[in-house]
């Protein structure tokens, strides 16, 4: 139960910070696009950490659009609710 109260914490705080995730990847985005073309404007190639960076932004922001929503707080949700009340049933004084 601890397990999944923990995953359960987890995902909450995460479709909390949605939006905090979301923003920030968006920045990180659009500055890394950005210095990539000033340098490829400027004759040079863009170096290997913005390119990096404008490519890791761009998973998490995937990650934050694709993988963050309502039902995935939710199936921990109700395997927390389940285990809850599997320990209910048993009747063991297990912590929550």
């Amino acid at each position: 139960m601890h397990e999944e109260n923990i995953t359960y914490g987890y995902r909450r705080n995460l479709y909390g910070l949605k939006p905090v995730g979301v923003t920030s990847a968006l920045l990180l985005l659009v500055a890394g696009s950005v210095l990539s073309v000033q340098q490829w404007l400027m004759g040079t190639n863009p170096a290997f950490y913005i390119i990096m960076v404008t490519l890791m932004s761009l998973v998490w922001l995937g990650i934050w659009v694709l993988v963050v929503r309502p039902g995935w707080v939710k199936d921990s949700s109700e395997a927390y609710a389940r285990a809850l009340l599997a320990c209910c049933d048993q009747g063991t004084s297990q912590s929550l």
